[in-house]
């Protein structure tokens, strides 16, 4: 398997020798961020590891735009910073980029690797101290993040990752595919070696695989607190593609991991470290009767699907949803979304094919639960995480029903 470092790269790392920090910036046509992220990451260093030697690296998908002029032109006033501005090889993906930084990571022998996302626009350099502590002090092997944010934000985090990683690995990781990380060597060494590298995987899904991978290889998993997500405006196409790759990514997992996950019977709190830093997340609006409209034209479009998936009492629900009026309350109960969530994840494991076109039968329905939430939490008096901790225990109490739809397909 050819590596994703070109060899004049490979040979100024080889010359920078052994460090004890490495932070990895995965970047794609971020030129208006890159200059804060790698700022404030120089600033962080400098500040909580002045004695340690450290290189920045930004590992970069190939921006057309000023992306890498404006990461190199970024100062590190830090004697001991090293930055090294790279292009990876390989599929077009985060993924890709995570990989490139493994082995650039391997390459200097770095007691801690971090990686935060270019596109961030809220990062502190309390942030590097944060997420690095953990693993530098504490001699944990991968560290997820933990933001303060707003009631309608990550909402993939919560109605599908949070849910399905606490019910079916049983640890209690808030944000499993939240975007910065940190990471011992030996998990470092671990993950490169997995064989998923020229896969789907190596896309959006490289966050909850890593996530997953922890757990099940039974790696030291802590979490650091941080601040507001804030990153730019994603394209609605690469947020497609997200729900796309990261829900088949956990299916896929599911698959992988069933001898596991089938006798994980209780939920464990992973520790979290550090403060939160900076600001409050702003509030903002989600347009419902969009959601609602683009669930309706899915009952057109996939009914008879549903119908076969779910069965006819879940169609019928979902039926009564498509024909409510506009401006009234739109309600897709938590029990229901469990059980509908589960039986895809049932049919996904059946099917040997088309399943990107199954797993995109699942959007219509997913925005009618976003809509719904929408309606559930539009109280400000409602306790938004006690809301979504009683949604994790319906997943948690239907996992026998996941389990046995499992064994009799196997």
């Amino acid at each position: 398997m050819k590596g994703s470092i070109r060899e004049q790269t490979a040979a100024r790392l080889k010359a920078i020798g052994s460090v004890d920090i490495f932070v990895g910036l995965p970047s794609f046509y971020c030129e208006g961020t890159i200059d804060h992220v790698v700022s404030c990451v120089a600033r962080g260093l400098e500040r909580y590891y002045p004695k340690s030697k450290a290189v920045i690296f930004i590992s970069d998908g190939g921006s057309t735009d000023d992306t890498r002029e404006v990461a190199e032109s970024v100062v590190c006033k830090g004697g001991n910073i090293t930055k090294v501005v790279a292009i990876y090889r390989g599929l077009a993906g985060k993924g890709s980029a995570f990989r490139q930084i493994f082995e650039a990571a391997i390459l200097t022998n770095a007691k801690a690797l971090a990686i935060f996302e270019s596109d961030r626009k809220s990062i502190a350099p309390e942030w590097v101290q944060n997420i690095l502590s953990p693993v530098l002090e504490g001699g944990f092997d991968f560290v997820a993040p933990a933001y303060k944010r707003y009631k309608f934000d990550g909402t993939l985090t919560n109605t599908i990752a949070y849910n399905l990683t606490r019910a079916l690995y049983g640890a209690n990781i808030r944000q499993p595919i939240g975007g910065d990380w940190a990471l011992s060597l030996a998990f470092t060494r671990f993950l490169l070696a997995q064989e998923i590298w020229d896969s789907d995987i190596a896309k959006y899904g490289v966050d909850i695989w890593m996530t997953t991978r922890a757990l099940v290889a039974n790696f030291r998993v802590a979490q650091a607190r941080l601040g507001v997500k804030l990153h730019l405006d994603k394209d609605p196409n690469d947020l497609s593609q997200m729900f796309y790759q990261v829900v088949a990514t956990i299916f896929k997992m599911m698959e992988l991991d069933i001898d596991y996950w089938r006798n994980i019977h209780t939920m464990r709190d992973i520790p979290i470290f550090g403060a939160y830093v900076g600001m409050e997340p702003q509030s903002f609006m989600i347009d419902k009767e969009t959601l609602i409209g683009y669930y309706k034209s899915g009952f057109i479009n996939f009914g008879a699907l549903w119908r076969e998936y779910l069965g006819d009492e879940i169609f019928a629900q979902l039926q009564h949803l498509s024909e409510q009026k506009t401006g009234g309350k739109f309600d897709l109960p938590s029990a229901v979304w469990v059980k509908i969530v589960y039986r895809y994840a049932a049919h996904f494991h059946q099917q040997d094919s088309q399943r990107g076109k199954l797993i995109g039968t699942l959007i219509p329905i997913y925005n009618a639960r976003v809509a719904s939430l929408i309606d559930s939490l539009g109280d400000d008096t409602i306790d938004t995480e006690a809301f979504f901790e009683a949604q994790a225990v319906e997943f948690e109490r239907a996992k026998a029903s996941l389990i046995a739809e499992y064994e009799y397909h196997r």
